[in-house]
C-alpha cells in the first residue's frame, strides 16, 4: 500500500509530497528494448531547491523528482549522495542528459538544472545511458 506523508524542508515554506513504493517506470531504449525500474520514492514539489540526502539510504535505489515551480533553474543539493546517476527529462519525458554524483572528493556538491523531471538511480546501472530515448511513467 502506498505510504504518503507531507514534510516541510528546513527553512522553506514549500511542502514536499513523498510517496514510497510506487509502480514501475519504463525507460525506452534506442534498440527498441524497454528497461523497467521500480520507483522507491517520488518527490513532487513546488520548491526550486531540494536537499536530496534526507531522501536516500542504502535501500533506496530509484528516486523520481518532479518540480512544479515556474523558475528557470532548480538546485539539487547532493552532498554525500553517492553513488548515483541523475537523468534529466523534459516535460514530454524525453531524455535530455545525465550527470553523476559519485563523491570523488570532500566538500559540498550541488547541481543546477533546467529539467523539471529528474530520475536518480543508484550505480552501477544495468543499461547504457547513451541508449535512453524516453521515460514512460504514469502518475
Amino acid at each position: 500500500m502506498e505510504h504518503i506523508q507531507k514534510i516541510k524542508q528546513e527553512n522553506q515554506l514549500d511542502q514536499i509530497e513523498l510517496r514510497s513504493k510506487l509502480a514501475d517506470l519504463k525507460l525506452n531504449l534506442i534498440d527498441g528494448h524497454v528497461h523497467s525500474l521500480k520507483i522507491d520514492t517520488l518527490i513532487d514539489t513546488d520548491s526550486d531547491i531540494i536537499d536530496i540526502k534526507p531522501h536516500v539510504d542504502k535501500n533506496k535505489k530509484t528516486l523520481l523528482l518532479r518540480f512544479r515551480h515556474s523558475k528557470t533553474n532548480t538546485q539539487l543539493l547532493l552532498t554525500d549522495v553517492s553513488p548515483y546517476v541523475l537523468m534529466y527529462f523534459d516535460e514530454s519525458f524525453e531524455f535530455k542528459g545525465a550527470s553523476f554524483s559519485t563523491k570523488t572528493s570532500s566538500g559540498n556538491f550541488a547541481i543546477q538544472t533546467q529539467s523539471k523531471i529528474i530520475l536518480l538511480v543508484k550505480l552501477p546501472l544495468s543499461f547504457d545511458l547513451n541508449s535512453i530515448i524516453k521515460l514512460d511513467y504514469e502518475n
